[in-house]
């Protein structure tokens, strides 16, 4: 029998969100997109959206994109 439940939404009980703009904000880096705090929270908190759109303006692929998402995990758990 479940006695209890533990739900942790990203960032309520460990602030990680700055770590998550960092590690996204490096794998953007590298294809020539500034992303800034103001933007990244734009688009993931406010629209919900994430920041990948920005990649594919820079004609990035499908199959590139899912190497950089690979990327910005490990960096993300690096940091």
């Amino acid at each position: 029998m479940i006695r209890a439940l533990f739900w942790d939404n990203d960032g309520v009980l460990v602030d990680t969100e700055r770590l998550y703009f960092e590690a996204t904000r490096r794998v953007m880096e590298e294809l020539g997109v500034s992303l800034t705090q103001a933007q990244f929270t734009e688009y993931m908190l406010v629209q919900g959206i994430g920041a990948w759109h920005l990649a594919f303006k820079n004609g990035v692929t499908e199959e590139r994109l899912s190497k950089l998402r690979r990327r910005r995990d490990e960096n993300y758990s690096d940091l």
